[in-house]
């Protein structure tokens, strides 16, 4: 009897420790625009793009990074702006943000591409 208990408690031990150092996934998204035009020298804009974080989660503005560029333009550049803060944990006064906007503009044509990642945040009014 005292072998299946030390057993069984072993069992959950090793259950409860690979449970507790098991990463949680790694969520991400991404966002892209483009344009361009059929004149030389003529200047194009994209329209904006919105990425907004899944429900329950908030973007890590530290993981950002431009994954595709196609830029056949003179001056051609792209731009994201984080926005709609929320506390990423009730009463914290860590934020963090769930939407990021991308626009670009140039001569010619422009595409370009960006990854962010996405944290958990706990689930409040403020981050559902």
């Amino acid at each position: 009897m005292r072998a299946w208990v030390g057993a069984i408690s072993a069992v959950l031990l090793v259950f409860h420790t690979a449970a507790s150092v098991a990463e949680e996934p790694k969520v991400s998204g991404s966002v892209g625009v483009s344009c361009s035009t059929t004149e030389t020298g003529e200047e194009c804009n994209t329209d904006s793009q919105v990425l907004r974080a899944f429900r329950g989660y908030a973007l890590d503005e530290q993981s950002i990074r431009q994954v595709q560029t196609s830029d056949n333009s003179t001056g051609g550049v792209c731009s994201y702006q984080f926005d709609d803060y929320v506390e990423v944990g009730a009463g914290s006064s860590q934020t963090a943000p769930r939407t990021v906007k991308v626009v670009g503009h140039g001569r010619g044509s422009v595409h370009c591409e960006y990854e962010v990642k996405m944290t958990k945040c706990e689930r409040t009014a403020a981050c559902p």
